[in-house]
């Protein structure tokens, strides 16, 4: 087996527990310091539900305690039910409530009333339709003030 063929083998998956991350966060702590004014700015952190955006939401919330992080959910009425059991999960370990952001059609809604077309890398809709349209009023609360995004 030549270099690039060994390059290209997996590895076995490893897993990580609390204690792993926990000798990782006060490296992490020393190396990035949040922006902003954390009285007076708003600090918005998304949650898809998915594992990357919920493992990033419990450490956000576990290296800057001190900051007042709004969790958002941007629903497309076409989640898988586990998705939802995260974002509990989520609310839950951290005591704190992700804001739910529900259009009023959902994307099976969306593909009927588009006749079958497909969002595509062409044609974006559903991200403006189903996240942009209710993501940009809910924003507008918070008119005049910093707005930090993660």
């Amino acid at each position: 087996m030549n270099m690039r063929e060994d390059s290209l083998q997996f590895k076995p998956y490893r897993q990580f527990d609390l204690s792993d991350l926990l000798k990782i966060i006060p490296r992490a702590y020393e190396m990035y310091e949040i922006p902003g004014n954390k009285t007076e700015d708003v600090f918005c952190l998304p949650v898809s539900g998915g594992g990357d955006s919920a493992v990033l939401a419990i450490i956000m919330h576990l290296l800057f305690p001190d900051v007042p992080f709004v969790m958002l959910f941007t629903d497309t009425k076409a989640e898988e039910p586990e998705i939802y059991q995260t974002l509990l999960n989520v609310e839950r370990y951290l005591k704190k409530p992700i804001t739910r952001l529900i259009p009023d059609k959902g994307l099976f809604e969306l593909i009927d009333q588009f006749q079958g077309y497909l969002p595509s890398s062409n044609s974006r809709w559903c991200t403006r339709i189903l996240k942009l349209s209710n993501f940009k009023p809910w924003l507008d609360q918070y008119k005049g003030m910093a707005k930090h995004l993660f």
